[in-house]
């Protein structure tokens, strides 16, 4: 959205947290700066699924903030990894979700001086590693609803990082069930 294009660099808060059975949020917003009338707001489900902590992520959730986002690391507690049930940890998120549309993180973020409110209408749901796996199940599997994006940061599609698991989301060449827009972020080592 428009929203993500900002004039000026801002700084950033301290996060603010909250829970969620079973999701920790860490929440960093815009402190100082020139803003839409409403701030983008991102999602990111952490690494392994969501079992890497939230404030893992602080340096990325900071410098997204200080462009004048709310960033929303999700976090887990971390179950026994070969027995983690997907679907249900996707179908988890939407309480999270609702948090967002439903007033309840405007007012936590209003509380702690947040220079203005979230856009709740284009919500940006993303993952890193085998979080985006979390992220694009819970839009296949509940629609997109208020997620107007999705961010996938280093994407792992499989049920564990060693592929033990035959268990995946997407299978090429079938495209996604999806027409939402979704940015797809990959590093890799540079060949020598």
């Amino acid at each position: 959205t428009a929203g993500l294009l900002l004039l000026a660099a801002a700084s950033a808060s301290s996060p603010v947290s909250f829970s969620l059975h079973p999701w920790h949020a860490s929440v960093h917003f815009p402190t100082a700066g020139r803003f839409a009338a409403a701030l983008p707001v991102v999602l990111l489900v952490t690494g392994f699924g969501g079992e890497i902590p939230a404030e893992a992520y602080s340096d990325l959730s900071t410098a997204v903030a200080s462009r004048g986002a709310v960033m929303i690391g999700l976090s887990r507690p971390p179950p026994f990894p070969m027995l983690t049930d997907y679907p249900a940890v996707a179908r988890s998120l939407d309480p999270v979700l609702q948090f967002v549309v439903n007033g309840s993180l405007a007012a936590r973020l209003s509380e702690a001086g947040a220079p203005a409110p979230p856009n709740v209408s284009a919500l940006i749901l993303g993952g890193h590693s085998a979080g985006c796996h979390v992220a694009v199940r819970r839009i296949l599997s509940s629609g997109c609803g208020a997620v107007g994006g999705v961010l996938l940061l280093d994407p792992v599609d499989g049920a564990d990082p060693w592929g033990l698991r035959k268990e995946f989301v997407i299978s090429p060449p079938n495209p996604l069930r999806s027409s939402t827009p979704a940015l797809h972020l990959q590093t890799a080592r540079r060949r020598r």
